[in-house]
Parts: C-alpha cells; structure tokens; sequence
C-alpha cells in the first residue's frame, strides 16, 4: 500500500472511532460508518480490522462494555449502566461481564483493584473526557508475541498464598504490600511477582495455589507471618504484557495455545510459573508485566 493511501485510511479509521466513541449506547452500523468516510463496506470493514487489530462490532461491543465497567467503578446502579450503555438487560450486560472478566458485575465491583479496560492492540479506550483524535496503527497483520528463551537462576520467594479463583490476588496483594511496608522489609524486595504452582489442564481450578510476593536475596525471619517457597533455576520461557494485570489472563491463553505449541518447546510442570511486575504507574496502557513460564525442550 501506497504511504499516501496508509495515511488516508489512517484517516479515515480515525474518524470512524471518533464517530464509535461519541456514539456507544447505539453504536451505528459499520457500513453507515463506511458510507461516512468515503470507503465500500468491504474496503472499510478490512482496512479497519488491519489496522486496529479487530472488526467495527468487536470493537463497538469492547468499548461499550469498557463504559459500563467505568460507570460500574462510579458506583452506579447495575440497571441504569445497563440501560445507559444500550444494554437491552441486566442480563446481557451480566454475561459481557462475566464472559470478560469471570465474575458478575457486583462480584467484580467488591474487588479492591481493578481497572476497567480491556486489551486492545492500539490502545482504543473508553474515556470520559474522549479528548483523543488520533491513534498509532500498526501495518496490519496479526500482532507476534515476541517470546525469549531464559536461563534463570534459584530464587527465594516470600508471599501469601491463595487457592483456587485468582481473583483472590488482588486482596492478598494488598494484605503483602501492607505486611511488608509495616515492617519495613518494602527495599529487601528485587522482584514482585505473583507465582504460579499448579498449571496442568488436570489440576481443577479450585485446587490451583497461587501466592502474591517478593524475591529477595535476605533470609526473612518468622515472624513475618510469610510463607517461603524456592522458585527453582533453568530454562523459562518469557514474554511481555502490556496493560493491566486483569487483562493478562486472555494473554497467557494465547500465548500458550498459540505460540508454545509451535516453538518446539513444552511446559514444564514440574516449576512454577509467574508474573514480575516491572512497574506501577497510573496510565494501564503503560503497566508492564513479564510472563514467565517453565519450559522443556519437546521431546520428539
């Protein structure tokens, strides 16, 4: 494609999203919005999914619902972001939710930390304000997770533990992060991580353990009231996330389905894996996580 064709329907997408974002209790039809930029339907409804990673409805429906949870953080009643987002029930609205993030919408208001977005490749959000204009496209094409294969050495962990729903993280996060400020122990910390121990398909869910903690070169004493485990040394296979730590969970799931089952590489269940937060800033576009699993060469 020609730079000054790329720049048009830059454009025109653009616009598209502009009219979207103005528009999400009744979102028009993408070829009302094709005939309002000039393009076919046809024309438009692929330079749109090339560009932003996902079709006009995907993308109107992911938006819609990043209004609602925004609405849902306000404290608004269930029934009115439902009926103000053009949900035609509570029902609907439900099931968007729980298919998203795994919970109802008041299970998913009673968590401590949450953000209301849901990954998208070029960073098209919901907003109050709605100040944007403009966003970076990428060239088209499925976007590669870039994966490095690691020699990581052993490692001592201190943490809480939970089993079963991860969505118990976020509280023992806090319950840590409170334990390790009030004693002073926050500096000893080199890596954050939430930690992984049973990720075979066979394990049920809810006897999967997970904890919330720090790696640290100290040996920690007793009193703590924290448990230790050893995060074992060898090959691990890593990726980076970014976004919030609630959308890592559907990013974990592709890479596993689709990049390890042609790598040449195989789970290794036998070490855990986990997440290493990298930083803590108010903008989730710009969270960054590292994904950390065990890895084997596949036998043949």
């Amino acid at each position: 494609m020609r730079d000054d064709t790329r720049i048009d329907w830059h454009r025109k997408v653009d616009e598209a999203l502009i009219t979207l974002l103005n528009t999400l209790d009744d979102p028009p039809d993408f070829r009302r919005i094709a005939e309002s930029v000039a393009a076919s339907p046809y024309h438009f409804h692929k330079q749109f999914k090339d560009l932003t990673g996902e079709t006009f409805k995907a993308c109107a429906d992911r938006l819609r619902l990043e209004k609602a949870m925004t609405m849902l953080r306000e404290k608004k009643r269930i029934t009115d972001i439902a009926f103000d987002c053009g949900y035609s029930t509570v029902e609907m609205l439900s099931k968007a939710v729980r298919r998203t993030w795994g919970l109802s919408p008041t299970q998913l208001r009673r968590q401590s930390s949450w953000h209301p977005y849901i990954p998208s490749r070029v960073g098209v959000h919901y907003s109050r304000k709605n100040e944007r204009k403009t966003w970076f496209y990428a060239k088209g094409g499925k976007e590669a997770m870039e994966t490095k294969i690691v020699q990581f050495e052993e490692k001592i962990f201190y943490g809480y533990k939970i089993v079963g729903d991860y969505w118990q993280l976020p509280k023992q996060w806090n319950r840590f992060l409170t334990t390790v400020q009030d004693k002073n122990i926050h500096q000893l910390g080199k890596e954050f991580i939430s930690v992984f121990l049973d990720n075979a398909d066979s394990i049920p869910q809810d006897q999967k353990r997970a904890y919330a903690g720090f790696v640290t070169t100290e040996t920690l004493e007793t009193q703590f009231d924290l448990e230790e485990l050893l995060i074992p040394s060898g090959l691990y296979a890593v990726t980076v996330h970014f976004g919030s730590s609630e959308a890592i969970g559907p990013v974990w799931h592709s890479w596993m389905t689709e990049w390890l089952p042609h790598s040449g590489w195989e789970p290794d269940f036998s070490r855990p894996n986990y997440e290493w937060y990298q930083n803590n800033l108010e903008n989730p576009e710009l969270l960054v996580t590292f994904l950390v699993t065990a890895v084997k060469r596949r036998e043949e």
